[in-house]
């Protein structure tokens, strides 16, 4: 496998040879961001996301980096794994281009009349930067290539700068996804992104990002993160902040994960595994499982602990009562929105 190591950017191979795992790692030539292909015009598009209601739905990248800036300590994408932003300047005219070309796929393989929606994968989209964010109002017209689009932010970013929600929103920004991962981020440690303790608890922070988003007719999707040695306390408090949030119509989907370690270069984050073994054992709890994006009855993060039948169940049944909640009708609305003054009061 050694003549991998001459192609460009950073990443590990690895396969398994007479029971033995060998691996091989770049050797970091850099890549030149602004020459990447566009994966719509490579692959073209037949996936769709439901929050965009069906419509054709493409995955762009401004290539602002390789994750991102924050250090938390449970994910794979933390700045001290992956590296400082790189190219992060243009990145809004890389943006701008991939969006142009998921615009001109959809209507050559679907037609003129269809619509068009986009899910950018920046870790935060184009860092949240005022700056970076006015580029992009110059150089991409919502009205020439107009794409409903998604992409995801942190809560403290929200409530930070809360003025690029709504000018995101005029671009079309129409769903953001944010990690609230757990209601008490101190008792479980490694939130690097838990920036701005002094504006409020973690939750009333939450509240007031979902309630900007809110205003700017900006629909949330949330990730949670369980298994950090929350209890069950925690998790009632995070469970009532999603009601209302659904019950104000703001929340459209939740995404679950139950703390694992990962296989990182260099990083050894508890116990060391060679990661032979499936994370998930043939049972009951592969199909409950089945319902959380990243989840191991074996690789527990350092200090969590290893999901059990009774607790899934129950963030499971939890969740979807209330997912199951019926769109909130405009006075019942009106009503709901107490709910963010009374839980920020």
């Amino acid at each position: 496998m050694g003549h991998l190591t001459t192609t460009p950017g950073h990443w590990i191979a690895g396969t398994i040879m007479d029971d033995q795992v060998h691996t091989v790692c770049s050797s970091g030539m850099p890549l030149d961001y602004n020459g990447m292909p566009s994966p719509a015009e490579m692959f073209g598009l037949t996936t769709s996301f439901d929050v965009f209601g069906g419509a054709p739905t493409a995955h762009v990248f401004s290539d602002i980096g390789r994750g991102c800036i924050y250090d938390c300590i449970f994910c794979s994408e933390r700045i001290s794994v992956v590296g400082p932003p790189r190219q992060f300047k243009t990145s809004p005219h890389r943006l701008c281009g991939q969006l142009a070309a998921a615009h001109r796929v959809v209507k050559a393989d679907y037609g003129e009349n269809f619509p068009v929606s986009a899910f950018i994968e920046d870790s935060t989209l184009l860092g949240w930067n005022s700056a970076l964010v006015a580029q992009f109002e110059k150089v991409f017209d919502p009205l020439e290539n107009p794409v409903r689009l998604g992409g995801q932010a942190t809560i403290d970013q929200i409530i930070n700068n809360p003025a690029l929600a709504r000018r995101l929103g005029r671009m079309g920004l129409e769903y953001l996804f944010i990690g609230v991962e757990t209601p008490r981020p101190e008792l479980v440690g490694g939130l690097h992104k838990n920036i701005a303790t002094k504006k409020g608890s973690w939750m009333e922070r939450a509240d007031k990002a979902v309630e900007i988003l809110s205003e700017a007719g900006i629909k949330v999707g949330v990730s949670l993160l369980f298994g950090m040695g929350e209890g069950a306390a925690e998790r009632q408090q995070l469970f009532s902040a999603l009601e209302s949030w659904r019950k104000t119509g703001s929340l459209i989907t939740i995404s679950m994960n139950w703390a694992v370690q990962h296989p990182l270069r260099n990083t050894v984050q508890g116990n060391e595994y060679t990661y032979l073994d499936w994370a998930v054992e043939p049972g009951p709890m592969l199909s409950l499982l089945r319902n959380f994006g990243e989840a191991s009855e074996i690789y527990p993060i350092a200090g969590g602990t290893n999901p059990d039948e009774a607790s899934v169940k129950d963030i499971l049944q939890a969740t979807t009562e209330i997912m199951a909640m019926p769109p909130a009708h405009p006075m019942q609305k009106q009503e709901a929105e107490h709910i963010y003054a009374e839980r920020s009061a």
